[in-house]
């Protein structure tokens, strides 16, 4: 199945730092079929959807959370290959065949209490925990075929050297 994936385009996509308000935390989850690969939410835009309303969707279904601001967004989409493994599960599970991700970072601004926080808000759950943390600790405990997409993305938010 897996052919060559060097002629298949990368899947638009859309990413959400959130950071609680007066804090420097980030919102970070679980993924449930991945136990200790922790990320920032994310997810694909659908046709026709504009990348904002994209990041405003995906973080509502993976986590609930509504009581947003939009504080800064990438002006680069950043790209991430998919592995050999997920590229053959993902087919027998009838997606598209893409490449990877290319995905669009923003920074939102959580204003709501943790009470708002819904990892079961939509029928498809993606993570199991959640937790406030920092940027540099979630880039460690992402999966490594993701890693160097994020950093670039956090890198040009928050202006920081990420390590």
């Amino acid at each position: 199945m897996d052919g060559d994936y060097n002629n298949y385009n990368y899947r638009k996509g859309v990413g959400a730092f959130v950071l609680k308000k007066g804090t420097q935390l980030i919102f970070s989850a679980e993924r449930i079929n991945e136990p200790e690969a922790w990320q920032i939410p994310q997810g694909g835009v659908n046709p026709n959807e504009d990348d904002y309303d994209a990041v405003i969707r995906e973080l509502r279904e993976e986590t609930g959370i509504h009581s947003v601001k939009l504080l800064n967004y990438t002006k680069d989409r950043y790209n991430y290959d998919f592995p050999k493994d997920i590229r053959e599960k993902r087919a027998k599970q009838g997606w598209i065949a893409y490449k990877g991700q290319s995905i669009k970072f923003f920074l939102l601004e959580f204003f709501g209490d943790d009470s708002e926080i819904n990892l079961n808000f939509s029928d498809e759950v993606e993570f199991s925990h959640w937790k406030w943390t920092s940027v540099d600790t979630i880039i460690e405990q992402m999966v490594d075929f993701k890693k160097a997409a994020v950093t670039a993305g956090a890198k040009e938010l928050f202006l920081h050297n990420f390590t």
